[in-house]
């Protein structure tokens, strides 16, 4: 979901996540297929903004 949000949220945004699963490389291809609202979008991002995350060399 993750990955479909990413792809959703911006056009010129093309990640390219690593896999050494077949069934992980299948997961992010069909995250391609996942269309999100720009109002699912907001919801992902509020929630996201209300969270602490600790990130490893992050800010």
């Amino acid at each position: 979901m993750s990955l479909a949000w990413m792809m959703n949220k911006y056009d010129f945004i093309i990640p390219i996540p690593g896999s050494r699963k077949l069934e992980r490389l299948k997961s992010n291809y069909e995250a391609g297929n996942i269309e999100l609202s720009q109002e699912e979008i907001k919801t992902i991002d509020d929630k996201l903004n209300s969270m602490e995350f600790n990130i490893f060399g992050g800010h």
